[in-house]
């Protein structure tokens, strides 16, 4: 067994320990963007209720 293969193993471990990282990546990137997802739509609706932000949209709308 070269010392890839014993790495990937784990001690007999592979078969439980590289589902979980799997899983904890999926998680992790699913929490990425809804951070993102919820960030953007919170920055929107920040400016939207923000006046200075509202004002120069309104002035750039009219133009």
């Amino acid at each position: 067994m070269t010392g890839t293969e014993a790495y990937f193993e784990m001690g007999g471990h592979g078969a439980y320990i590289w589902p979980a990282y799997g899983l904890v990546f999926a998680v992790l990137m699913g929490l990425f963007v809804a951070s993102r997802r919820f960030a953007g739509r919170a920055g929107r609706e920040f400016d939207a209720l923000n006046p200075r932000t509202r004002r120069t949209q309104e002035e750039t709308d009219e133009a």
